[in-house]
């Protein structure tokens, strides 16, 4: 398909979604608890993304998994260790923050585990770094897939996902990695897949379908901030994702979907805007009684959005790039030229 500014739009808006969520919490108390919903659009879309370069992509099992960990976990572990260097240098600055050796191992291995600040919560050391435990399992299991024929796998992930979402609605288990594997909000993966596999097979809907499914969804998340609804998710926040993340997809396709070039930037840096904004807003929340609700909350949306974009552009862009680039290398230097040729035929 190539680059699908719909989904970079998207990303754009979940992580400014997320931005909002944590920067009521400055002041507003749960004014601002849709916004939590944009880690389900992040969800939606990952399932999408991931059965897109699967099929688009002759990648091993093994070389999937280390190009999605290539992508995903320099930045995190940076921002974590330099979480961890901060906390430990001047602990002052970081008066809620406990670290624990067993705690900051898992989190930095993706490893659900209970935070030493509150046993109830399933936080790694950096906070918004909990859905990346997801993801991860998401894509070990994709990636296990991968040894499928293709027309096996999309039963192998219908079947599982589930199978373990049953499982941790009937199996009353305690431990963090069964609440996570088995937590429904796997489910929302899986859709984005099914909708992959639908544009896959050539479906494109129609204009007015794809208004119609974003109006849906928009209008669903509407009535969710009105009620104050947040379970269950994957049916109040879940459903209206995947809605939207289907409505936009069809807009595009059918060639009606307006160029934004801020939108498409903040699409390239949503991950850096979402693992950064968390500090941003902390600083900014020193200010928080001397500005008005408002100007508060657009200032940290500015600010997280400008600071993930300078880090993007500076850390994460080139990082990326020289990873990938070496991997790329990697596997020419080693691939035996009768199998490249053999494939190419």
């Amino acid at each position: 398909m190539g680059k699908l500014y719909s989904i970079q739009y998207l990303r754009a808006v979940a992580a400014l979604a997320v931005v909002a969520f944590h920067a009521g919490g400055l002041r507003y108390g749960e004014t601002f608890g849709i916004g939590a919903a944009g880690v389900d659009i992040f969800f939606v879309i990952s399932g999408f993304v991931m059965w897109s370069i699967g099929s688009a992509d002759r990648q091993s099992a093994p070389e999937f998994l280390i190009r999605r960990l290539a992508r995903v976990a320099p930045m995190y572990w940076l921002l974590t260790s330099l979480l961890i260097a901060g906390a430990l240098l001047v602990p002052g600055a970081f008066p809620r923050m406990k670290l624990d050796i067993f705690h900051t191992i898992a989190s930095l291995l993706f490893i659900p585990a209970r935070s030493p600040i509150d046993s109830q919560f399933l936080w790694p050391v950096l906070v918004q770094g909990w859905t990346l435990n997801y993801e991860m399992f998401f894509y070990v299991i994709f990636a296990l897939t991968l040894l499928l024929p293709k027309n096996a796998r999309l039963m192998a992930m219908l079947a599982l996902f589930p199978a373990l979402a049953l499982a941790g609605l009937f199996g009353g288990g305690t431990s963090p990695l069964f609440l996570v594997y088995t937590d429904q909000i796997m489910l929302e993966f899986v859709a984005g897949i099914l909708l992959a596999r639908l544009f896959e097979l050539g479906y494109r809907g129609s204009r007015r379908t794809g208004y119609f499914l974003l109006g849906a969804g928009v209008i669903g998340y509407g009535l969710v901030a009105i009620t104050d609804l947040a379970h269950p998710r994957l049916i109040v926040w879940g459903v209206p994702a995947f809605l939207v993340v289907a409505g936009l997809l069809a807009v595009e396709l059918n060639g009606a979907l307006i160029r934004s070039r801020v939108l498409t930037l903040a699409g390239d840096a949503s991950y850096s805007i979402y693992l950064t904004h968390g500090i941003t807003i902390s600083l900014l929340g020193k200010f928080a009684g001397a500005l008005p609700s408002l100007v508060l909350l657009a200032l940290c949306l500015l600010m997280s959005t400008a600071v993930g974009i300078a880090v993007w552009w500076t850390v994460e862009r080139p990082l990326t790039q020289t990873i990938q680039g070496m991997i790329s290398r990697s596997k020419a230097r080693f691939t035996i030229p009768g199998v490249v040729a053999e494939k190419a035929s």
